[in-house]
């Protein structure tokens, strides 16, 4: 499928400070504006190869995107009018200043940790009269341990002496 990867012109990239940045340069405009970006011109015909040939084509797009960070692509890909994003780790998500002016940060107490509060990233759906929420955070490791092995039929002391032999948390 060419919508999952399984084409050259939209796919997620591999950049030389090993981030990676995503193009979708579907209509045969973007293709053009990308082969022209990266001086490739020699693949302006080659956006729908098959075989051979693609495996050639995305070769050269990888070299390429490896000549470059993902910063400088995103700005050299963005000012040639090419549908390019960042793909961010989950701390560059959490301190983005848009994601978090758009409310998508959420701090969350976190009882059971040592920290006492979780970032994380918050739901992307925001309407109006039904907006999203978090409403719980998942359970620390080892919190409902005892009462599961208990459910399934472990003593007490039994569950104890996992733990005391860190078998278990």
């Amino acid at each position: 499928n060419r919508l999952n990867g399984g084409a050259p012109y939209y796919n997620v990239c591999r950049t030389k400070d090993d981030k990676y940045f995503s193009i979708a340069a579907i209509e045969p405009w973007f293709w053009e504006n990308l082969c022209r970006a990266l001086d490739r011109e020699d693949l302006l015909l080659h956006q729908e190869a098959q075989g051979t040939k693609r495996i050639e084509v995305e070769q050269a797009l990888s070299e390429a995107f490896m000549t470059k960070t993902r910063e400088e692509w995103f700005e050299t890909l963005k000012d040639a009018n090419i549908s390019v994003g960042k793909v961010y780790s989950l701390q560059e998500a959490l301190d983005d200043p848009h994601a978090q002016q758009r409310g998508m940060v959420l701090e969350i107490e976190a009882p059971g940790i040592s920290e006492g509060k979780v970032r994380q990233v918050a739901t992307s759906i925001h309407l109006s009269e039904t907006p999203g929420h978090v409403g719980h955070l998942g359970s620390v490791t080892g919190q409902h341990t005892a009462n599961i092995l208990a459910e399934l039929g472990f003593e007490a002391g039994a569950v104890a002496d996992l733990v005391n032999r860190q078998v278990v948390q």
